[in-house]
């Protein structure tokens, strides 16, 4: 529980505080902590999808890369990934609205939440590697 608790991001806008204790205080099925057990997972997958945003992006798959965006996006919101959840969401939106031009733009927020989203869990102690 202290690795979930500890730390300054008190505005919350990498991490949802309130989702990550309540999910931290869950037992898992194979642990102590829901969180963890969901974190490992999201951990393995969400790499994976992140370059296939790119590489969707790249290749003009809109429907594709839309799709991608918003299964990002709910995934963020199981663990309470408040920034990321959001940048996701802003290319899926930009996505549908035809907005070509800023794809690359959003990709580039999305990048930018991905890497403050495992500088928090670091620096809380969760493995993420």
């Amino acid at each position: 529980m202290a690795a979930a608790s500890q730390g300054d991001d008190s505005d919350g806008d990498v991490l949802d505080p309130r989702v990550v204790e309540d999910m931290f205080n869950l037992p898992g099925r194979t642990s102590d902590s829901l969180f963890l057990e969901i974190l490992a997972i999201f951990m393995k997958v969400e790499p994976a999808r992140i370059a296939g945003l790119h590489r969707l992006a790249a290749a003009r798959m809109g429907e594709d890369l839309a799709r991608q965006a918003h299964q990002l996006t709910g995934s963020c919101a199981v663990i309470g990934a408040r920034q990321l959840q959001a940048t996701a969401r802003s290319l899926e939106n930009g996505v549908h609205a035809g907005d070509c031009d800023s794809v690359a733009e959003k990709l580039a927020d999305v990048d930018q939440a991905w890497s403050r989203l495992r500088a928090e869990f670091a620096r809380r102690g969760l493995a993420v590697d």
